[in-house]
């Protein structure tokens, strides 16, 4: 197989599985992160959610980048695609985001999130919803 046609079946394969799995450790996750942006970003948009075929580049899952430096000005007060009357991450409302729904799969429109075979521990979210509670700061 060429060079060419093995890097585009490798994207195609990355694109094929919805989100590639996660290498991160499910059961100290929610002991690994802080309700700060930076951890958020390091130990869960990092991991589950920047990946191929979901929340990166131009041409991301719901015009949703979550790559390091893009995540807080795609979320932060931002309409969700799906639902435009709740914002992505509603400062100060954890509960009136839709962040924080598609996560527990609670009122939503498609697929809960991470899109994997796995799903965060509420541990986990519940540092989320802290942040989303203390205003979202940036950091």
């Amino acid at each position: 197989m060429g060079r060419p046609v093995l890097v585009l079946y490798l994207v195609a394969l990355g694109v094929a599985a919805g989100c590639s799995s996660p290498d991160g450790n499910l059961e100290d996750l929610a002991s690994r992160i802080e309700p700060r942006l930076s951890s958020i970003q390091r130990n869960v948009f990092d991991v589950y959610c920047a990946q191929p075929g979901c929340h990166v580049g131009f041409a991301s899952e719901s015009l949703l980048n979550l790559e390091s430096g893009n995540a807080y000005e795609n979320l932060v007060d931002v309409p969700s695609v799906q639902i435009p009357d709740l914002r992505r991450v509603a400062p100060f409302r954890a509960d009136d985001s839709y962040l924080i729904r598609k996560l527990e799969a609670n009122e939503i429109v498609g697929e809960a999130m991470p899109r994997t075979d796995i799903r965060l521990p509420q541990k986990a979210i519940d540092v989320i919803r802290q942040w989303i509670d203390n205003g979202a700061p940036p950091d």
